[in-house]
């Protein structure tokens, strides 16, 4: 999927194509193309020794995010606007806003995706529920950490493993065996959405701060 985005640095304003394929985010820039998991990992590509990684700029986009409102599956439109830091003077923020054919909802600015779709979450009606990644019963965050987006992950092909799973130690321990046996756990962006999800179930555990009450 791509779109057209607004970016903002201090060399000035301008429209960029930004695309994403669910796993990567790649922008064109000045001549130039950037890849990266995450906005604040995005590095030129190919490399060149006299470039620099992209830091200090705001991005506003627009990315389709899947409801069930009322039990039938619609398309939002989601409007993102992200603010890449430094990570010493400047925190990078996120401020999602959700228009939909029943009303239009907006985050207070968060420090990343997860948090940020979640209190929009929030703020939907009853019987309303977002269906992406983030809330799909087979996806965890690492226990080490992650970043503002895109750090999330897929154990679809690890089902019976991961519903197992009942602690970050046994998360850890599942993580890193299957990745000596080289399976695939794809890291995913929290916004996207495969043919296999399946929502959050009670009784399900998740590294993440999704349950199955939203």
């Amino acid at each position: 999927m791509k779109t057209i985005a607004t970016y903002k640095d201090k060399h000035g304003t301008e429209k960029v194509e930004l695309k994403t394929n669910g796993h990567e985010l790649s922008l064109f820039l000045r001549g130039q193309e950037f890849r990266g998991i995450c906005f604040e990992t995005l590095e030129c590509y190919p490399y060149l020794e006299d470039s620099n990684d992209l830091i200090d700029f705001s991005i506003q986009f627009s990315l389709p995010l899947s409801l069930c409102h009322n039990e039938k599956k619609q398309v939002a439109e989601l409007k993102c606007k992200v603010v890449v830091g430094d990570s010493q003077k400047i925190a990078s923020t996120i401020v999602l806003s959700l228009l939909t054919d029943f009303g239009s909802f907006e985050s207070k600015e968060k420090e990343d995706f997860e948090f940020t779709l979640m209190a929009l979450q929030k703020k939907l009606p009853l019987g309303t529920r977002i269906e992406s990644c983030l809330s799909c019963r087979y996806s965890h965050y690492h226990p080490v950490g992650n970043g503002i987006f895109g750090y999330l992950y897929c154990f679809i092909t690890l089902k019976e493993e991961v519903l197992n799973v009942t602690d970050k130690f046994e998360l850890m321990e599942l993580w890193e065996h299957k990745h000596i046996e080289n399976q695939t756990i794809a890291n995913v962006q929290e916004t996207f959405l495969c043919d296999k999800f399946e929502p959050i179930k009670r009784g399900d555990w998740c590294y993440k701060d999704w349950d199955e009450n939203f």
